[in-house]
């Protein structure tokens, strides 16, 4: 059940019920899903316990949806570990070009 105590992103996540069929891991639990369930779920149980990082480029917080998405796209397609690191270094890199220098960010 959903208690007082729970976050916001808690009370979100227990409102999703059960994901889809798939391989991704959500990362609380173990379970597998769909990747974009686990790729939503783990994103906000990131972003939920604060363990943001901050790209200045973009005025983002890029680990909380590249690393989810990353994870769940390497494992549902059966990747290398190298390969991940891979996704993870381009995501940052496109989260970065897209923040513009901020431009985009600000506007």
């Amino acid at each position: 059940g959903v208690s007082a105590c729970q976050s916001n992103s808690q009370r979100a996540l227990a409102s999703l019920g059960p994901g889809a069929a798939g391989r991704a891991t959500i990362w609380a639990d173990g379970t597998t899903c769909h990747p974009h369930d686990a790729i939503l779920r783990n994103a906000l149980l990131v972003h939920d316990r604060f363990q943001d990082d901050c790209e200045l480029m973009s005025w983002t917080h890029p680990g909380s949806f590249v690393v989810p998405a990353a994870v769940a796209s390497a494992e549902h397609a059966g990747t290398t570990y190298a390969e991940m690191l891979d996704a993870i270094a381009v995501g940052y890199a496109v989260v970065s070009w897209l923040g513009a220098g901020e431009e985009v960010a600000l506007q």
